[in-house]
């Protein structure tokens, strides 16, 4: 039988059968509606050339093509990339004079437009309405009187005002410790004058007025007599200046504190020292520290001549008894080294670190991660 030849079971054979007559059951159902459904491609729509397009005809019989509206358009049977054609080539001010100047516009289907052409009216735009203009003759301020200054202003006589008490009384003094770049720019000095300056103001709280004069003739060896009399209290500046550590600092139980009293090491620095430390359980080497982030080789041999530890206060790890997260959580194992050492030592009791290493192809720096391992 077929189902031996196959090789197939009787379910099987039953369900390839079930399939093979809902694909013969849908094909037919298709082909029987397929007349109701045509393709878009193959609706062919021919216009003879004389006839006129009656598939879009609208309401309107004629249409004025240069003063129509969008409303309009629509309703005269339009498509809307025609009516859209029409009215921004309007918009940019072109006026259809003939069915030509629609028909040659590569937007549009020439032979349905010429199809329109019999209903379209290529009437001329209005004049705009004109409006009479002004009387300005009883008020006598015509233009023809403008011209020969026969136009009746009242002139007001402002020579009996005495409007230059009103000046803003421009002074000559300048406050020292306001002045700037801009004001010496603006008076033209010299910027070898404003650096010695601003030396001053840097230095010392400036007091009293100079004059532009004073400034304007002093040069960069006589700015220290000009300024003397205006020297006030020198500022006072909030400089941290870290002491370099004269002894030796174990990293296995200094605090924070501690460390960031070193040269080269900030309080964010001694942060992340504590961290890495509690992660690990302690330093093995001073090394290690090129690990933690902001210490990078050259900053290590800055601080290594102050750095010891005390490799007795290091947490080991218990390899043959801890749980796996134990494992995973230190940072020199990691979640896919715990998961094998778990699973291994179910079946062997591990006695060194070569036990690991011959058993797996994890890659693992072993170089300090030997010193953490007790296998009691």
């Amino acid at each position: 039988m077929l189902r031996d030849y196959l090789n197939l079971t009787k379910r099987e054979l039953y369900g390839y059968v079930g399939l093979l007559l809902i694909i013969v059951s849908v094909t037919a159902v298709f082909k029987a509606t397929r007349h109701l459904f045509p393709n878009k491609e193959e609706i062919i729509i021919e216009i003879p050339p004389d006839a006129a397009y009656v598939d879009d005809i609208g309401r309107l019989d004629t249409l004025h093509i240069n003063t129509a509206t969008k409303s309009q358009m629509i309703s005269f049977g339009f498509r809307r990339n025609e009516y859209l054609a029409i009215l921004s080539a309007r918009q940019a001010g072109y006026v259809f004079s003939c069915i030509d100047d629609i028909t040659t516009m590569r937007s549009l289907d020439s032979a349905r437009m010429a199809a329109f052409g019999p209903r379209i009216l290529f009437d001329t735009i209005p004049a705009r309405k004109s409006y009479p203009q002004r009387d300005y003759s009883r008020n006598n301020y015509s233009y023809d009187n403008y011209k020969t200054g026969k136009n009746n202003y009242s002139k007001k006589d402002y020579s009996k005002n005495d409007y230059h008490k009103y000046d803003k009384k421009v002074s000559n003094d300048l406050i020292l410790y306001k002045i700037t770049e801009s004001t010496i720019d603006s008076l033209g000095l010299s910027r070898v004058l404003w650096d010695s300056i601003q030396k001053y103001q840097d230095q010392y709280f400036l007091k009293g007025k100079i004059s532009v004069d004073e400034l304007a003739s002093a040069t960069p060896v006589s700015i220290g007599e000009l300024m003397a009399p205006h020297l006030g209290t020198p500022k006072q500046r909030d400089v941290k200046i870290k002491v370099k550590a004269t002894k030796t600092i174990d990293i296995n139980t200094a605090t924070e504190q501690e460390l960031s009293e070193l040269s080269w090491i900030s309080e964010w620095t001694a942060k992340r020292i504590v961290e890495r430390r509690d992660k690990l359980g302690g330093f093995v080497s001073t090394r290690q520290l090129t690990e933690i982030y902001g210490i990078d080789s050259l900053r290590y041999t800055k601080i290594a001549a102050s750095l010891t530890l005390d490799p007795a206060k290091v947490k080991k790890i218990k390899i043959n008894s801890w749980t796996e997260s134990q494992l995973a959580n230190h940072p020199y194992i990691g979640k896919e080294l715990a998961r094998f050492i778990y699973k291994y030592r179910s079946k062997h009791n591990i006695q060194s670190i070569q036990d690991i290493r011959d058993n797996t192809a994890i890659d693992v720096d072993y170089t300090y991660l030997e010193h953490y391992i007790s296998f009691e």
